[in-house]
């Protein structure tokens, strides 16, 4: 009985101590200057998912549809926000943006 609340007393501390090593860090991306571009005609609906811990080497950029130059038409947005805070015309469901940003 001794043994066992030893091992499950060591085992504990054990799995502590590997909890702290793996601290987060953590950045504030909130505010001005960021950029968004709307891709009314590229495709995404068969786009391949993927899992966290993929290989980013292993996945293939998708140019934007009007070529890599299209993103200087980019505008000033500030984070937090939505595609439809600065892009949407028609209010309600009507005018949803459905595509890539």
């Amino acid at each position: 009985m001794r043994k066992s609340l030893t091992i499950l007393i060591l085992l504990s501390i054990c799995s502590l101590l590997g909890l702290q090593a793996q601290t987060r860090i953590e950045s504030d991306l909130s505010g001005k200057g960021w950029k968004l571009w709307y891709d009314k005609n590229a495709s995404w609906k068969n786009d391949e998912l993927y899992l966290p811990k993929t290989d980013i080497k292993s996945i293939t950029a998708a140019p934007p549809t009007g070529g890599w130059n299209s993103l200087n038409a980019a505008i000033d947005v500030s984070v937090p926000g939505t595609v439809e805070e600065y892009l949407q015309v028609k209010p309600g469901p009507e005018g949803d943006l459905k595509g890539v940003s």
